[in-house]
């Protein structure tokens, strides 16, 4: 998979050998690598730079430890673009790591709004169901600490379940929907 983020700006996953066409369609001269993995390109000069983003859901102090090696990435994507490169983003899936990382791009280097950011790739990381799953169980955790607001009885099969479909998307995804906003929050200027 290959994905246009804007001009000279795609992401794509690991599988890169499979997509050669694509790459000379599209002019790619540069690939930021994500994958932890090293690439096998399918065609001669692409230039590979190497870099390391988490690959699972974030703790608090990692925070901002991936803020800064978003910048530095945010950074280099600039600076490729600048000298007339065409930058392709992998990560293992396409989605994960090269989506939140073309995402503080577009905030922090272009000046895009980071709700309209987050709107526009959320779409492209996380399916429907994921993001209701998200959004239920941030409403119900503000909701359980609002005293005022009644909550809902919460069967232990519903929590069982819940807990089970998240456990399966994260072992897939790198963040949840509440992690992947907040960076790109950051990124914004939003308070951590």
């Amino acid at each position: 998979m290959i994905g246009k983020i804007e001009d000279q700006l795609y992401v794509g996953d690991k599988e890169i050998t499979k997509y050669a066409d694509k790459l000379r369609k599209y002019g790619v001269t540069t690939i930021l690598n994500i994958t932890g993995e090293d690439l096998k390109v399918p065609i001669g000069g692409i230039g590979i730079f190497n870099y390391a983003l988490p690959s699972q859901e974030l703790l608090p102090t990692e925070i901002q430890k991936t803020v800064d090696k978003l910048t530095i990435i945010s950074r280099d994507i600039q600076t490729l673009k600048d000298n007339q490169n065409v930058v392709l983003i992998v990560c293992p899936d396409g989605k994960n790591q090269s989506i939140l990382a073309a995402g503080y791009y577009l905030i922090t280097k272009c000046g895009h709004p980071y709700m309209s950011t987050i709107k526009t790739l959320e779409t492209l990381y996380f399916t429907e169901q994921q993001k209701t799953e998200d959004l239920d169980e941030i409403a119900r955790v503000e909701m359980a600490s609002n005293p005022y607001v009644p909550v809902q009885e919460i069967t232990q099969e519903q929590l069982r379940l819940y807990s089970k479909q998240r456990d399966e998307r994260r072992a897939i995804q790198c963040l949840t929907i509440a992690s992947f906003s907040k960076l790109l929050r950051i990124a914004g200027g939003a308070k951590k």
